[in-house]
């Protein structure tokens, strides 16, 4: 099948240009974003031993950076702390924790009317 994209003055007033649809595979999904770099070692094996190295140097220097600025956030007063995320509980490793929620004192309105 030839569709030809009509120019603009030769597109009929009103109509529009079918547009392509969502892919057929996706059922409804939404599309998925990936993010943040593949950092995949090289095949070659006199090029992996270079990778290895390339990855220690760049763990040294940013190692050094996260000091540097952590010494400075302190001489200015405050402090510089690196966080980690939390790892993520399996639903067994949710059940021996007891996932128990911190409890909050909730004041109910209707004891300080009756108080008064």
């Amino acid at each position: 099948k030839n569709i030809k994209m009509p120019q603009k003055p030769l597109l009929k007033v009103g109509k529009k240009i079918q547009k392509k649809g969502q892919a057929a595979n996706r059922h409804g999904k939404p599309s998925l974003t990936k993010v943040g770099k593949f950092d995949k070692p090289p095949k070659k094996s006199s090029l992996i031993a270079k990778h290895v190295e390339n990855l220690e140097i760049s763990k040294a220097i940013n190692k050094r950076n996260e000091g540097t600025f952590a010494g400075k956030a302190q001489q200015a007063g405050g402090q510089l702390k690196v966080l980690n995320a939390p790892p993520v509980l399996t639903p067994k490793d949710q059940q021996k924790s007891g996932n128990k929620k911190p409890s909050v004192g909730v004041k109910n309105v209707d004891d300080d009317i009756m108080e008064d």
